[in-house]
């Protein structure tokens, strides 16, 4: 069971100018077959897998999901447990104090690869639409817990103008949303 990102693109596109963009941005443009996609898409709409690696778990492509990627710490249950094993308070609160400090780093660490993979997203996005290869990508996250063959259902089609790409959009991506990004008329 995994995230993958999986590209849109219209009949006429130059996919052979769109894969050294591809994959200068670690992406690639591989023809995938699935008939329940593609029979929710647009008329002579060509169907991607982007992903290099096993899968794209973890990518900056709808990071912010709404379930929150942060790991917080629940003071009072730590506190509960270290009393019960006879720690006393100072030590206790000692602790806490060093295990929230880490988490903060580990969060800002976290927060920095995030939005730096956003970054490289919108970067990919812009330059294949500034090649002229192709008036638009659609991208899909899709969590997988099977084949990439398997049936899903789009459940919007958003339509995202060249001058509204940025890393924001990447990370506010939803699952099953396909996100069109376009150049601007």
């Amino acid at each position: 069971m995994c995230h993958f990102v999986t590209a849109v693109l219209p009949r006429g596109a130059d996919i052979d100018a769109l894969r050294p963009i591809a994959d200068a941005h670690s992406r690639r443009l591989e023809p995938l077959e699935n008939r329940s996609v593609q029979a929710q898409l647009q008329q002579g709409e060509q169907y991607f897998l982007t992903t290099r690696a096993s899968c794209d778990c973890g990518c900056a492509l709808g990071a912010r999901g709404g379930t929150g990627s942060h790991t917080v710490l629940d003071a009072a249950a730590a506190a509960r447990r270290r009393r019960l094993k006879g720690w006393s308070a100072a030590r206790v609160a000692r602790w806490i104090e060093q295990k929230e400090e880490a988490l903060t780093r580990a969060n800002e660490k976290h927060d920095t690869c995030v939005y730096s993979g956003a970054a490289e997203w919108v970067e990919f996005v812009r330059t294949t639409l500034s090649s002229g290869a192709t008036p638009y990508i659609g991208l899909l996250l899709h969590w997988s817990s099977g084949p990439l063959s398997q049936r899903m259902k789009i459940l919007e089609r958003v339509v995202v103008p060249f001058s509204q790409i940025n890393e924001d959009t990447i990370l506010d991506a939803r699952e099953d949303v396909l996100y069109i990004f376009q150049r601007d008329p």
